[in-house]
C-alpha cells in the first residue's frame, strides 16, 4: 500500500513562488490502476516525480507499505527507485547506443543481479511485451509501439512494487495506444499502475480509479481507499536494498555511447595522445642512449673491475675545486692553498687484504649474488726466458727499456707502474668466461694447463712491433741497438719492416719458465745466497733444464665488441702464477727466508744493517812457498860491495873457513801475515781506480758493471796497479825487516867465528872497521835483493774466479736497502691468503653500487673494531659513468618537462568534450537516475568515458611512437654512423605513459562528470 500524506511542493523562481502540490493526501491501493487526470499545471506529473523519487516533496510523507520517506537520503531513493518503482515515459526514453536487451537489462545491473540472471529476465520481460525475439535491435530500428513496450520491458524486469507511466500513450497512434493500455491494464492486476493522461476516454476504459487534479489539490477520486491510521503500524525508516552500478557497466556504457561517435573520439584521442607521443620518443631516445651507455658500461667493468690494491691512496682529493675551502674569509692580497697533494698522501696507506679476503670468502658478504667474480691477483711475476741460450734474453718482465727507465710493471702495482710497463706477458683472469666470449678463436685454442698460454691480437689482429721481437720473428739486437743509442743520444734508425706473418709461425712458438729461487746459489763458507744471474754458462744451464711454456692459441676481439677484458699481448693463466707461487714455497732458499724472518739470506745481515758481516779475508788468497822463494833472488857481489876498503893487509886470516850465507834458512823463516786493512786497502784501491775508468770511458749503464770490471781488471793499468800495490803491500807487511833480521843474525854468528881466529889486540881496530862495513852492507841491502812480480803473483793465489770475485766486488758496492718482503717477493714466493690486489667484477652498473656498499658496510665495521683493517680504494670509472648517465637523464627530464605542457592542454580539451558529452547525455542521466542510479553512478559513467579516451590516447601514442621509431632508428644510425645506439621505448615506460594518459583524462573528467552527478534527473529527463 502507499500513503500519500499531505504533500507539499513548490517551485521558486526568484521571487516568484509557484506551489505545485498543496497539501495532497492519497491512499493507493497495492494492485489498481490508477489515472491522474488534470490539466497542463495541475501538478499531476509532479506528484508521479515524487511518488517515484525522482523529486523531493517539501512538506509531508511518503509511505510505502508501512516504511516512511520522511528520513531518506540520496542513496535511499537510489534503492527506492530500483526496487520498487518502474517508469514508463511519454517519450520512451531508451538510451539509444544500447541494444534492446541492454535496455531492459540496465536495472538489474543497478540491482546487482548476476549476468547470466539478467540475461534470462531480460528475455522473459521481452517476451511478456511481445518483443522476445527483438533484442538484439537499437531502438532506432523499432516503431514507438515497439519502443514503448521496450520501456514497459524496462521497467517490469526488476520486479517493482508500482509502475509509473507518464502520458504512455502521448506519442503512440490509436491502434498501439490500445495495445499499450491493454498492457497496462494486465500489468495492473498484480500491482500499483499509477498512470498520468490528458486523455479521460482512455482512463475510463482502462483504469479502475480515477484521481482529478487541479491546482495542486484533488478534486475528486472514483474510488478512494479509506481506512483507520490506528490499525496500521508505525511508519518505519528501511532501505529497500543494494543499488549500485558496477565500473564495468559504467564502462560499457561509455563504451556503447562512444561507438556512436568514432570520428570525435578518435579524433579526441590522437589530440590527447601528441603529448604522450613526445614524452615517448624522449624516453625512447634516452633509453637508447642509456642501454648504449649501459653496454658500454658493463664492458668497461670488464676492463676495468673495481680494484682494490695492497697499497693505495684517494686519488679524488686531486678532484678539487680551486674555488672551494677557505676562499670565503680571504682577504685582499692573500694567496691561499689547497690542501691537495697533503690530503692525497696524508691517505696512503697499506689495505689488510687478507683480512678483506676472509669476509669475501665467508660468504657473510654476500657479494657473489651481485658479482660475475671476484678474482684475487699476487705480484708475483713469472721468469721467462727465450729458447736461445745462445744469446740468453728475458721475455718476462721485459727489461729491453731498462735503461730508458722503463720496464716492468712488476716491480710495482700502482696504475702509473702498469701504464709505464713494456710487459708483453700478463695474467688473464681466472674465471674463463669473463672474457671468452668477447673473443673469436682464430687458430689454435684456449689454454687448459699452467704451463699454456694465448696471444691476443688487436681489433684488427695486429701485434706491435715489440712483441715480434719477443715472439722472436725479428733479432732482438736490432733493438737493443736502437735502445742504445737512444739511450746515448744518437739518431736512431728505426728498421722499416713492414712483414706480415701467418697463425703457423706463431702458433707452438715456445719458451722457457725459469724458478726465481734458482737464480741463487748457496755459499757454505759465508753462508749466503749468491746472485748467478750474470754467470752465463749457469743461466744457460739453468733455462735449458726449464719448464717448456708453449702458445697454443690466438685470439681477436669479436666484432662489434667495444671494450675487451684481456690487454694485447701474451696472455697466459692464472694457474701459472699458482704454479711460480708453489714451486718457490718448496725452494730451499725460501724455507730459509721463512725461518729466519731477521736475517736477510742474501747478504747474512740482519735487516736494516749495513754490510759488516767479519769476512776472513785471508781465505780469499793462498800463498804457494816454494813459488814465493823463487820470487826473491840476492846479489852477493852487492851485498859486499864496498866491503873491500878495510884495511887488513896487516893481519892474517884463513878465509876458507868462513861460513857462506844460508838463503834457504832465511827464506824458511820468513813469515807472511796481511792484515784485513791492507787487504780493504788493496780493493779500494782498485774500485778508486775502476771508478775513475769509467768515468774516463763514459761507462754508465748500471747493468753492464760486471762486463765493464771484467773488462778493466785485464788492462796493463789494472796490473800495474796491482804490482804496486803488492810490493807496497809487502813492504807495509815488515817482509823486508824480516829479512834484515835474519841476515843480520847470520851474519854476527859469521863474524863472531871469523874474529875468534884473530888475537885480542885486534878488537878495537877490527871493531872500528866492521861498524863501518855494517853501514855499508845495511845501505846494499836493497840493491842487493831483487823481487820479480810475475813470480811473486803467481805465489799468491786468488781463491775465487775472475766471475766469482766480480759478483762479490759488485755486492760490496751495492747500496741498496733490502727487505724480507721484498726478498720474497724477488724469489718468486706469495702467501695465497694475501692478496696484492682483488678485482671484483660487478653483473652491472646497478649491482656494482651493491658492491660498493658491501665495501663501505665492511670499512664501517672495521672502524669500529680496527681501523688498521680499514681499506682505501677509488671507483674511476663508476664516477665517470654514473655523470654521463645523470647528465643524459637531466637532458630527459627538461625535454619531458616541456612536452608535458602539452598533457596539460589535452586534459584541458578532454575535460571540454567530457563536459560537451554530459550535455549530450542528459536524458541518458535521467534515465539513469530513474531506474535507481545514484549520483556516483552517474559520475562514474562520465569516469568511465574519460578513462576510455586516456587509455585509447595512450595506447594510440605508445603505437604511433613505435611506429616512428622505425623510421627515426634509421635517421639515428645514418647520423652515428653504426646501429649501437637504437631509440627503444621501454615497456614500463609505455605501461607508466598509458597510465599517465588514463590519470590526466580522469583528472580532466573530474569536473565535467562532477556536474552530471548533480544533474538534476527530472530536469534530465525533459531535456531533448
Amino acid at each position: 500500500m502507499l500513503q500519500i500524506k499531505n504533500i507539499y511542493k513548490q517551485y521558486k523562481t526568484g521571487d516568484l513562488v509557484q506551489k505545485a502540490l498543496d497539501g495532497v493526501s492519497l491512499n493507493l491501493r497495492d494492485n489498481e490502476f490508477v489515472a491522474i487526470l488534470g490539466p497542463s499545471g495541475s501538478g499531476k506529473t509532479t506528484l508521479l516525480n515524487i511518488i517515484g523519487g525522482l523529486d523531493r516533496y517539501d512538506k509531508g510523507d511518503l509511505i510505502i507499505n508501512g516504511i516512511s520517506t520522511k528520513k531518506y537520503k540520496d542513496r535511499d531513493w537510489d534503492s527506492y527507485r530500483n526496487h520498487t518503482i518502474g517508469f514508463v515515459f511519454q517519450s520512451y526514453n531508451l538510451i539509444p547506443h544500447q541494444t534492446v536487451l541492454a535496455n531492459v537489462e540496465l536495472a538489474l545491473t543497478i540491482s546487482g543481479i548476476s549476468k547470466a540472471e539478467r540475461k534470462k529476465r531480460a528475455k522473459q520481460a521481452l517476451e511478456k511485451v511481445g518483443l522476445g525475439n527483438q533484442g538484439h535491435k537499437k531502438p532506432n530500428q523499432m516503431s514507438g509501439g515497439q519502443m514503448q513496450r521496450v520501456a514497459i520491458a524496462r521497467a517490469l524486469v526488476n520486479d517493482p512494487d508500482i509502475l509509473l507511466a507518464d502520458e504512455p500513450t502521448g506519442a503512440l497512434d490509436s491502434d498501439t495506444s490500445v495495445q499499450v493500455m491493454e498492457l497496462l491494464k494486465e500489468v495492473a492486476k498484480d500491482r500499483l499502475v499509477v498512470m498520468v493522461t490528458h486523455n479521460p476516454e482512455l482512463a475510463e476504459a482502462y483504469a479502475t480509479r480515477i484521481v482529478e487534479l487541479r491546482d495542486g489539490t484533488i478534486r475528486s477520486d472514483s474510488d478512494p481507499y479509506e481506512f483507520s491510521e490506528h490499525e496500521l503500524d508505525k511508519p518505519r525508516h528501511e532501505n529497500m536494498g543494494k543499488s549500485s552500478m558496477s565500473f564495468l557497466t559504467a564502462l560499457s556504457l561509455s563504451f556503447n555511447n562512444l561507438r556512436t561517435k568514432k570520428a570525435r573520439t578518435i579524433l579526441t584521442s590522437f589530440a590527447g595522445s601528441i603529448g604522450i607521443i613526445g614524452i615517448a620518443l624522449i624516453l625512447s631516445l634516452s633509453n637508447g642512449v642509456n642501454q648504449y651507455i649501459r653496454s658500454i658500461e658493463e664492458e668497461t667493468l670488464s676492463e676495468y673491475p673495481l680494484q682494490i690494491q695492497s697499497t693505495g691512496f684517494d686519488m679524488t682529493s686531486l678532484m678539487v675545486d680551486v674555488q672551494d675551502g677557505q676562499s670565503e674569509n680571504k682577504e685582499e692580497g692573500q694567496i691561499q692553498v689547497i690542501q691537495m697533494i697533503t690530503n692525497m698522501f696524508s691517505k696512503i696507506g697499506s689495505n689488510d687484504l687478507a683480512s678483506l679476503k676472509e669476509y669475501l670468502d665467508s660468504g657473510d658478504s654476500h657479494i657473489k649474488e651481485y658479482t660475475n667474480a671476484v678474482e684475487y691477483t699476487y705480484n708475483v711475476s713469472p721468469q721467462i726466458y727465450s729458447t736461445d741460450t745462445e744469446n740468453i734474453r728475458q721475455v718476462h718482465p721485459d727489461k729491453s727499456f731498462q735503461s730508458l727507465g722503463l720496464g716492468s710493471s712488476s716491480s710495482g702495482n700502482s696504475m702509473m707502474s702498469t701504464m709505464m710497463s713494456t710487459d708483453v706477458f700478463y695474467e688473464m683472469p681466472s674465471d674463463e668466461s669473463l672474457y671468452v666470449d668477447q673473443y673469436d678463436v682464430k687458430a689454435g685454442r684456449w689454454p687448459k694447463a699452467y704451463n699454456e698460454c694465448v696471444l691476443v691480437l688487436t681489433q684488427n689482429g695486429k701485434i706491435n712491433d715489440l712483441m715480434s721481437y719477443t715472439l722472436g720473428l725479428r733479432d732482438f739486437s736490432e733493438l737493443d741497438d736502437m735502445v742504445d743509442k737512444f739511450s746515448q743520444e744518437e739518431e736512431v734508425n728505426a728498421p722499416e719492416n713492414t712483414d706480415t706473418y701467418l697463425y703457423e709461425d706463431v702458433l707452438g712458438k715456445e719458451f722457457k719458465l725459469v724458478n726465481a729461487a734458482d737464480y741463487y746459489e748457496y755459499d757454505e763458507e759465508y753462508d749466503l745466497y749468491r746472485d748467478k744471474t750474470d754467470n752465463q754458462s749457469y743461466m744457460k744451464k739453468l733455462i735449458e733444464n726449464g719448464e717448456t711454456i708453449k702458445i697454443v692459441g690466438i685470439v681477436q676481439p669479436a666484432k662489434g665488441t667495444t671494450a675487451t677484458m684481456l690487454q694485447t699481448g701474451i696472455g697466459y693463466p692464472q694457474s701459472l702464477t699458482t704454479h711460480v707461487i708453489e714451486q718457490a714455497q718448496a725452494s730451499e732458499i725460501v724455507k730459509k727466508q721463512l725461518e729466519n724472518k731477521d736475517i736477510d739470506v742474501f747478504t747474512g745481515n740482519a735487516f736494516n744493517e749495513a754490510n759488516n758481516k767479519e769476512f776472513d779475508m785471508n781465505s780469499l788468497f793462498s800463498v804457494d812457498t816454494e813459488k814465493l822463494k823463487s820470487a826473491f833472488s840476492i846479489d852477493q857481489s852487492q851485498l859486499t860491495k864496498g866491503m873491500g876498503e878495510l884495511d887488513l893487509s896487516q893481519i892474517q886470516l884463513d878465509m876458507s873457513n868462513m861460513p857462506s850465507i844460508d838463503m834457504d834458512a832465511i827464506l824458511s823463516q820468513l813469515n807472511v801475515e796481511f792484515t784485513r786493512e791492507q787487504i780493504e786497502s788493496l780493493s779500494q784501491s782498485i774500485t778508486t781506480d775502476f771508478q775513475n775508468y769509467m768515468v774516463e770511458n763514459q761507462l754508465t749503464d748500471s747493468t753492464q758493471i760486471q762486463t765493464y770490471f771484467m773488462t778493466y781488471i785485464k788492462t796493463s793499468r789494472a796490473q800495474s796497479l796491482i804490482q804496486q800495490n803488492v810490493i807496497q803491500l809487502l813492504q807495509d807487511s815488515g817482509l823486508t825487516g824480516q829479512f834484515e833480521t835474519l841476515l843480520q843474525n847470520q851474519i854476527q854468528t859469521m863474524m863472531t867465528q871469523y874474529t875468534a881466529q884473530i888475537s885480542q889486540s885486534l878488537e878495537e881496530q877490527i871493531s872500528a872497521q866492521m861498524s863501518k862495513q855494517m853501514g855499508t852492507l845495511a845501505q846494499n841491502m836493497q840493491s842487493a835483493i831483487q823481487i820479480d812480480p810475475t813470480a811473486f803473483s803467481e805465489a799468491i793465489q786468488m781463491n775465487m774466479s775472475e766471475e766469482e770475485l766480480s759478483e762479490l766486488m759488485v755486492s760490496l758496492m751495492t747500496t741498496e736497502t733490502s727487505t724480507y718482503e721484498n726478498n720474497l717477493k724477488t724469489l718468486g714466493y706469495a702467501d695465497f691468503d694475501e692478496p696484492s690486489g682483488i678485482n671484483i667484477y660487478p653483473k652491472d652498473f646497478e649491482t656494482k653500487q651493491n658492491v660498493v656498499n658491501i665495501l663501505d658496510d665492511y670499512n664501517a665495521k672495521m672502524e669500529k673494531t680496527d681501523e688498521d683493517k680499514v681499506i682505501s680504494y677509488t671507483d674511476y670509472v663508476g664516477t665517470l659513468m654514473s655523470s654521463v648517465t645523470d647528465i643524459i637523464n637531466v637532458i630527459s627530464y627538461v625535454l619531458i618537462a616541456f612536452v608535458a605542457i602539452s598533457l596539460v592542454v589535452s586534459s584541458i580539451m578532454i575535460g571540454v568534450i567530457t563536459y560537451i558529452s554530459v550535455l549530450e547525455r542528459q536524458k541518458e542521466i535521467g534515465i539513469l537516475r530513474a531506474i535507481g542510479a545514484s549520483k556516483r553512478n552517474i559520475s562514474q559513467v562520465f569516469n568511465a568515458e574519460t578513462f576510455i579516451i586516456g587509455l585509447l590516447a595512450g595506447v594510440l601514442g605508445i603505437v604511433i611512437t613505435l611506429l616512428l621509431l622505425i623510421p627515426g632508428n634509421m635517421i639515428i644510425h645514418s647520423i652515428a654512423g653504426n646501429v649501437d645506439v637504437s631509440a627503444s621505448l621501454p615497456v614500463a615506460g609505455g605501461v607508466i605513459l598509458v597510465v599517465l594518459s588514463v590519470v590526466l583524462t580522469l583528472i580532466g573528467g573530474i569536473i565535467p562528470s562532477s556536474k552530471a552527478a548533480k544533474s538534476d534527473p527530472v530536469s534530465a529527463l525533459r531535456s531533448e
